[in-house]
């Protein structure tokens, strides 16, 4: 078979990010730092001409996508609900520190790497998460599109590659990548294969 090639990206930064809200649904924009994070993804970018770029439908990760599709001019530029980020329930848009004091008991398992599944109450199941965004990688793997480029969210890539490296779920946020980083995986004969993973090195203060 043809190889594959996708860069994922993580959203650049919110201010909620930055003040410990618990974002998984909730829908704030970037912030200044975080359009200034976003453009220099899209700059480190330049060159790879994507076909398209696929993004979550949430504001944080469709103002990433618009910087990169504007400075790849032939780049079609879509939205996939699949994308979006794991939804956290009755903790989405609180901050940890409330989060955590009225839902210790949740918070603790799902703090521990060996927990294989999860979800917060009213929430959405780790599983059913990897799920969408393992199918929605297939999907794209078998697109016409030659180079790809996919902008989500931090919970759901570090699922998902707990899941290809055979770890429990709750390992997610020890492979989660910082905001505004790229990684690029590639399908191969063997399945996908991760050739780098949260890149942040096209950064600058």
């Amino acid at each position: 078979m043809t190889s594959k090639t996708i860069v994922l990206i993580r959203h650049a930064p919110t201010l909620e990010n930055d003040t410990h809200v618990m974002l998984g649904h909730t829908n704030p924009p970037l912030h200044a730092r975080g359009q200034k994070c976003a453009q220099q993804i899209a700059d480190a970018l330049i060159g790879m001409d994507f076909d398209v770029v696929i993004t979550s439908p949430l504001l944080r990760a469709k103002q990433t996508a618009q910087r990169i599709a504007t400075a790849h001019k032939r780049a079609m530029l879509a939205v996939d609900n699949r994308l979006m980020e794991v939804h956290l329930g009755v903790v989405d848009g609180v901050s940890s520190f409330t989060a955590y004091r009225d839902y210790k008991t949740e918070f603790d398992i799902a703090l521990d790497h060996n927990t294989p599944d999860f979800c917060f109450p009213n929430g959405e199941r780790w599983s059913q998460a990897v799920t969408r965004i393992a199918a929605t990688l297939d999907d794209a793997a078998n697109s016409r599109a030659n180079r790809l480029c996919m902008v989500t969210h931090g919970a759901l890539l570090g699922l998902w590659k707990s899941m290809l490296e055979g770890q429990p779920l709750g390992h997610f946020r020890k492979n989660q990548p910082p905001h505004a980083s790229l990684s690029v995986i590639q399908l191969t004969d063997e399945g996908w294969q991760i050739l780098r993973w949260g890149d942040t090195t096209h950064l600058c203060e």
